[in-house]
């Protein structure tokens, strides 16, 4: 079992930056899911319909994102990217400026992925008060909790 931590200096921008929109983008696995509920079939690239409608929502999320490092990244629908960097929150240990980057990551999963988490008010206020986050990670899933440094 492995530990991803996000310190909270890390996470304020998200925070900010979620508390500031109002939509939020879906993961594409999210997007598959909702798809399946309402027309009883997996997603298939020859659909006629598409993952449009199922792309976004208004309940706030956080990405826990694994390619270029690995970190938790705001979901909200932003027309561009804040060139400060403050929608991302870069675990300990697994930005690309650490020279072991690369091998932790790859550790961790082979591919890239992408998933979503609830950032739910409970969540945000956790972070406001100056918690970090840790990201659980086992063979079968990721379980996000918070704690307060001391």
């Amino acid at each position: 079992m492995d530990y991803l931590h996000f310190k909270n200096a890390g996470l304020l921008g998200i925070l900010s930056l979620t508390r500031a929109h109002k939509v939020f983008r879906n993961d594409l696995e999210t997007q598959f899911e909702l798809f399946e509920k309402k027309y009883k079939r997996p997603f298939t690239l020859d659909a006629e319909e598409t993952l449009d409608e199922f792309a976004y929502t208004d309940q706030p999320g956080i990405f826990l994102v694994k390619d270029t490092g690995l970190y938790l990244m705001a979901a909200a629908k932003m027309d561009k990217l804040p060139d400060d960097m403050s929608h991302v929150c870069y675990a300990e240990g697994y930005s690309p400026d650490k020279p072991d980057w690369w091998e932790k990551c790859h550790a961790i999963s082979g591919d890239d992925f992408g998933i979503t988490f609830p950032f739910n008010q409970e969540l945000q206020e956790l972070v406001e008060q100056g918690c970090d986050i840790v990201v659980e990670v086992t063979e079968e899933n990721f379980k996000l909790k918070t704690f307060k440094p001391r």
